[in-house]
Parts: C-alpha cells; sequence; structure tokens
C-alpha cells in the first residue's frame, strides 16, 4: 500500500481559505464545512456528524460515553479496537469471526447480556453490516476503511455510531484524522464536547474527557479528497477490476461484499500456513513487498493477555496464518499486476 494525499496544488485553495479566516482548530468553518458535506454523503443529518483527530480516539470516545460497561470485539482486529476499549476504561470481551465475511460472528453475542455493547469491525472496507446487530442497544461499528462504500446511513439506531478514518492509507484520505456518525444529534453532541476537555460553553470541563479535535490543515486534505472523490472511486474500481482477474475464486460472500473494489486492500486467502509462507517466498524473489496486515490474535497481544474470550476463536486463528496483503495502490498498472500474477504463479515451486 501506497498512500496518496491530494497533491498540493489542489490543497492550496483550502489552505488559502484558512489563512484568511485565521482559525486552525477547535471546530473551525473547515471541519464544520467537512461534517455538513460528509452528512450529505452519508445520509444523515449534519448535526449527527463529529470530525475527530483519528478513527482510534473516536471509538474510544463513543465507547467512553456509553453506559455499557463491557464491550465484544472481534480477534481478528487490529490493535486500536481493543485498545480503545481498554483506554476508554471499560472490560474487553473477544469473540470469533465468521470463516466467509472475517468480521464479528453474531452467534457470539446471542449470550451477552442486552446492557453490553459490541464492536462489530468491517474488515479492510468491507461494506457496513447493520442487520447483524438489529437487536442491540449498544453497537459502535468500526468501519475504519469503508468510507468508500459510500454507506447510507439514514437508518441508523439512535443508540449505535460508527467510526471511519481518514488516515493516509485509507480512501478519501486526509493525512490523519477521522469521522464519528451517532444515531442522534445529542450523543454526537455529548462526544464533540469529549472531544474539547469535556467543554459545553464555557473553558470548563464538565465531564472527563480529551483533546480529540481535527485541524483546519487535515480538513482541508479531507475537503480536497471530497472534492476528487469520483476520480479516486474511479481509479480504485479500475485497480480492483485488475487484482480480481488475477484471483478471482474469492467465497462468494466476500466477493459480493466488496465488489465496488473501493478500497486500499488486496488480501487473498494462501489456504494454509505453508502455502502462505511459499507465496512470501516468491514475491520476496521477485523483490514484491507483501504483508501480513493482522498477524496476531488481539488475545495474544501483550495488551489483551487474560482477556474473557466469549468460547474459543479458531477461525481468527486460521485467518491470521492464512491470509496475505499484496501490493494495492491508486496507480497500479497491469504491468505490475503481471509482476503479481508472475509471482503467486511461482509460489508453489519455491
Amino acid at each position: 500500500m501506497r498512500p496518496c494525499l491530494p497533491s498540493p496544488e489542489r490543497v492550496l485553495p483550502w489552505l488559502q481559505r484558512m489563512h484568511e479566516n485565521r482559525v486552525y482548530s477547535n471546530f473551525g468553518p473547515l471541519t464544520r464545512l467537512l461534517e455538513t458535506r460528509y452528512a450529505e454523503f452519508l445520509q444523515v443529518s449534519a448535526d449527527q456528524v463529529v470530525s475527530v483527530a483519528n478513527c482510534t480516539l473516536g471509538i474510544q470516545g463513543a465507547v467512553s460515553l456509553s453506559s455499557a460497561r463491557k464491550w465484544l470485539v472481534p480477534d481478528f482486529t487490529f490493535a486500536a479496537t481493543g485498545l480503545s476499549v481498554l483506554t476508554a476504561g471499560k472490560q474487553l470481551l473477544i469473540g470469533d469471526v465468521s470463516p466467509l465475511t472475517w468480521a464479528l460472528d453474531p452467534e457470539v453475542a446471542k449470550s451477552l447480556p442486552e446492557e453490553d455493547g459490541i464492536i462489530p469491525v468491517m474488515p479492510f472496507g468491507a461494506p457496513i453490516d447493520l442487520a447483524s446487530w438489529h437487536r442491540r442497544e449498544n453497537v459502535v461499528v468500526d468501519a475504519a476503511a469503508s468510507l468508500g462504500t459510500k454507506p447510507n446511513l439514514s437508518a441508523l439506531p439512535e443508540t449505535w455510531a460508527v467510526a471511519f478514518s481518514l488516515h493516509a492509507t485509507k480512501v478519501l484520505p486526509a493525512g490523519e484524522g477521522g469521522l464519528m456518525v451517532f444515531g442522534n444529534s445529542e450523543s454526537a453532541r455529548r462526544f464533540r464536547s469529549w472531544t474539547n476537555f469535556g467543554f459545553s460553553g464555557q473553558r470548563v470541563s464538565a465531564t472527563a474527557a480529551t483533546n480529540a479535535k481535527m485541524s483546519e490543515v487535515h480538513a482541508a486534505y479531507a475537503l480536497t479528497s471530497l472534492d476528487g472523490w469520483s476520480e479516486e472511486k474511479a481509479q480504485w474500481q479500475g485497480v480492483h477490476s485488475l487484482a480480481r482477474a488475477v484471483v478471482p475464486e474469492e467465497p462468494e460472500p466476500r466477493r459480493a461484499a466488496w465488489n465496488a473494489g473501493v478500497n486500499p486492500y488486496w488480501v487473498i486467502d494462501c489456504g494454509s500456513e505453508e502455502q502462505r509462507t511459499s507465496t512470501e517466498m516468491s514475491f520476496a524473489a521477485a523483490q514484491i513487498a507483501t504483508r501480513r496486515w493482522w498477524p496476531t490474535l488481539l488475545s495474544e497481544m501483550e495488551p489483551f493477555r487474560g482477556i474473557v474470550e466469549q468460547g474459543q476463536t479458531q477461525h481468527a486463528k486460521n485467518l491470521c496464518n492464512v491470509l496475505l496483503g499484496l501490493p494495492m495502490w491508486r496507480e497500479l498498472d497491469d504491468r505490475k499486476v503481471d509482476r503479481i500474477a508472475a509471482a503467486l504463479h511461482q509460489r508453489s515451486t519455491v
């Protein structure tokens, strides 16, 4: 993956506006405009969207402000998901994922009390799944890489929240930053206060909070990315079309979920740990980089040892052992894809 921010020439008009405003942070005009434009993009009211310094802080804040004390997360996820719960001072529960969707298995949550929270992770830019958790009250969807699916959140339940990342490695990047979408305006208002030291109209902290505001500089980059959405979308769809021609045999649930191809990942299932090692060796010999995106179970990382598991997490363990990320960026072309295809063909002989 190669991060790709808008060029300085394209960002300059927004930066000039920032300097004319002489506001550089603290819910400035660019961040508020960004929230308004993303509200339209996601089909919600502007008072439901709050910009944030990064997606991890967004999840932490939503969890911190929730009444739920225990939160279930998948064992197969990026460390930030679990860390967000721990840093919010809540109890973490870890569950298995579906082998077909790679997302948290809804069956795992059935034994949890209604008051417990759920953080479903939309892996590698998958579309947001609202249906699987419709009976739960406390849900924070970790959709860090899913903004490119242009989800319709008009039916987002009132007690839910959705977190998006605007990191440089994501679709519609701002360099760093995130967006939180809440099911109701009051939750969004409380979260906005949480991102600003708990201030609510006065420079006095009303609650335990932090500084998690997005700067106007990052908002300028985010607005520029949003201006170029049609172009970026077409680029991602083009390179994913090339990738699907090389590895077309994805299982139906994932193929249907990611068919739009508007995400920054090319992740393949090598079938076995041995075959993944063979694939890595083949790519290394061809001087092509690969990456084990989520190489270790959450429960095996030091901060999470001893955390309560909801049953065995065998599917999550298997995914850690067999998945491999291949090169993927917006300017990937036929020649480079041909090199990738050749390395995949050679892996069985390494």
